[in-house]
């Protein structure tokens, strides 16, 4: 603002000073910044809503419905997601997806698990994949759902590659008893499965 001030009347036409343009500039990429970390953050917002929403369709067994709002929120919400998980450090990926990532996670689970109950196979597992890959593979839910939509698809190589997957992962620490019984039916799945590969 000095700049501007100690210039002569007839130097300051109605052109502000290139100092005073930069700070002008700057403020104007600062606000467009927040405008559209705000806009991400409520597409997320609204995506994760959406999400919701289809879960409640999934209890009440309407699948078409939960399918549809499933879909719609994760294409309103899977690039700002992948934005923001992108923007993160390498310290805050661990083993486990990020915040940003984990409702994806969840919502292409829940998406599976829709389509298998509606008979669409090749939908769940596409899903299932897609939940697995957006886990890095490291999420327990999402190749159970990977492994039960290829035994109902039929293809016994793929629910091989699903269980080995999922029994390298570390065992949780704390586990129902209805956790710890599916656990053990899914090693003998795996144990037959591995004896007719043979």
């Amino acid at each position: 603002m000095e700049t501007n001030a100690a210039m002569s009347p007839d130097d300051n036409d109605d052109e502000p000073s290139p100092a005073l343009q930069w700070l002008v500039n700057a403020r104007q990429q600062e606000a467009s910044a927040k405008l559209n970390m705000g806009a991400q953050q409520q597409a997320v917002l609204d995506a994760f809503n959406m999400v919701v929403e289809g879960d409640g369709f999934l209890k009440k067994r309407n699948y078409e419905k939960a399918v549809e709002l499933y879909g719609k929120g994760i294409e309103l919400g899977l690039e700002p997601a992948m934005e923001t998980n992108a923007a993160m450090s390498p310290d805050d990926n661990d083993d486990e997806p990020s915040p940003a990532l984990q409702w994806l996670v969840n919502a292409r689970q829940q998406e599976a698990s829709a389509k298998l109950n509606m008979g669409d196979l090749d939908g769940a597992v596409l899903s299932a994949q897609s939940a697995c890959e957006l886990s890095s593979s490291s999420s327990l839910q999402a190749l159970e759902i990977l492994q039960e939509s290829y035994a109902a698809l039929g293809d016994p190589k793929g629910e091989l590659e699903a269980l080995q997957a999922y029994f390298a992962l570390p065992e949780p620490t704390k586990m129902t008893t209805m956790q710890s019984n599916k656990r053990r039916n899914l090693g003998f799945r795996l144990q037959k499965l591995e004896r007719e590969a043979k």
